[in-house]
């Protein structure tokens, strides 16, 4: 099963409180597990709006992450 990852799930990993952070960590691993991560054109256009949504750091950021 490939799993559609919301912009929200990947701010609380990178900017939330620590709680949010590690929940949306357990969330993206148990999601991982069941088969793929992906995020729509959309999300990423989200992510390339944020202030350190460069290229480079968005793209980083999906290989560590393991999300297509």
């Amino acid at each position: 099963m490939v799993t559609a990852v919301d912009t929200n799930v990947l701010s609380a990993l990178l900017g939330g409180e620590p709680e949010e952070s590690m929940q949306a960590r357990t969330a993206l691993r148990e999601a991982a597990r069941a088969g793929g991560l992906l995020i729509s054109p959309i999300v990423y256009a989200e992510l390339r709006a944020a202030p350190q949504g460069t290229e480079e750091e968005v793209a980083a950021m999906l290989s560590a992450l393991r999300i297509e």
